[in-house]
């Protein structure tokens, strides 16, 4: 299994510091940027198949902007050195990588959820745009008790209409 791994990255998977998924990544840095991702995926301690999300976001993030691993895991040390949950950090480490990988992606997901927001719907009705923008379809959510509750929200909705229509113009 690990013959094909660099040592240093054969050696984090034999002794179980490092996930399988995350070494098929890390294998493609320099030896310093593997050591400097490992030695943060250590520290961090995330779950198997986020420790293998983090580190090809590190790996596709490294390559595309001709920075080194190190250089990036450096732009988190805010995230990792405050006070907090291992799984708080996780999440927030999660999302600037994200954001990073991503830009493009991110911000229209701001986008469409400042949209969200800008319609006011009631707590009866959600919203909701394709995951990952993946698509052009939105599911719209309506709770009811009863047939006044759903006509209530029924007429919310034709009184939008225009605006649901603007917020389908941002996918």
């Amino acid at each position: 299994m690990a013959a094909d791994f660099p040592r240093d990255i054969a050696e984090k998977i034999e002794a179980r510091k490092i996930s399988y998924g995350a070494a098929l990544s890390l294998r493609f840095l320099d030896e310093k940027g593997r050591g400097a991702a490992c030695a943060f995926l250590e520290e961090l301690r995330p779950t198997s198949s986020l420790m293998k999300e983090f580190a090809q976001h590190l790996v596709d993030i490294s390559k595309r902007d001709g920075i080194t691993a190190g250089e990036i895991i450096d732009g988190l040390k805010d995230i990792t050195r405050a006070r907090g949950s291992r799984k708080i950090k996780t999440e927030k480490v999660r999302h600037a990588l994200r954001v990073r990988r991503f830009p493009l992606l991110t911000e229209k997901e701001n986008e469409l959820k400042d949209a969200v927001k800008k319609l006011s719907l009631s707590q009866n009705l959600s919203l909701n745009y394709p995951e990952n923008m993946e698509g052009k379809k939105v599911s719209l959510v309506i709770r009811f008790k009863n047939i006044e509750e759903l006509q209530k929200s029924l007429d919310e909705i034709k009184k939008k209409a225009n605006q649901i229509d603007g917020f389908l113009e941002i996918l």
